[in-house]
């Protein structure tokens, strides 16, 4: 998320010239942050690719390599980008596109409903265990039982607070990319 934040905020602070190429890469990010707000966040919570979102970013790489070609043909350098503003947008583009998969990664999980059955079945089998090992005396096995129940029902805890990070109550939030978009909008009125 911070990664992700972070490269939308360079890839609107980087000038671009001529002007239209600026407006159309400005276009571009807000229909990327639209599509991933809207369809990525709060329609699936991440485990769903948004095709919008690819085609913006896809677009948004596009302008910048129609803009450097539109500068080699251009006589007047100083309504073009240099080379390294070029390869500061590209890299920029390019950790934009990374963070987005880390975050889609953390958002689609396949074998969700395996692992859960695979943990409840081997905390099953602990607990049988612990009762076995106590087998001879019924108190000390109750009380085993018992106390290693709650530490297993607290680790079951965490685990569903962690193990998808955008839902539930501990749910990270897209808040930075929301304020970029507002201040996008806001400024182009």
């Amino acid at each position: 998320m911070i990664n992700e934040t972070s490269a939308i905020s360079r890839l609107v602070n980087i000038p671009i010239y001529p002007a239209e190429f600026q407006v159309k890469s400005n276009d571009y990010l807000k229909s990327y942050l639209e599509a991933t707000l809207k369809e990525e966040w709060a329609g699936t919570h991440n485990e769903v690719i948004s095709l919008k979102a690819v085609e913006s970013l896809d677009d948004l790489e596009s302008n910048i390599w129609i803009a450097e070609r539109h500068c080699m043909n251009v006589k007047k350098e100083t309504d073009c980008m240099g080379s390294t503003a070029v390869s500061s947008f590209v890299k920029a583009i390019d950790d934009l596109r990374i963070a987005r998969e880390q975050r889609l990664s953390l958002g689609y999980q396949s074998a969700r409903n395996a692992k859960w059955i695979l943990v409840i079945f081997l905390g099953f089998i602990s607990t049988l265990t612990v009762a076995a090992v106590h087998k001879n005396s019924q108190k000390t096995g109750l009380i085993a039982t018992v106390l290693f129940c709650i530490s297993l029902w607290i680790a079951f805890s965490m685990i569903t607070l962690f193990i998808n990070p955008y839902k539930w109550s501990e749910s990270i939030q897209s808040v930075p990319m929301h304020a970029i978009l507002e201040t996008m909008k806001s400024t182009q009125k």
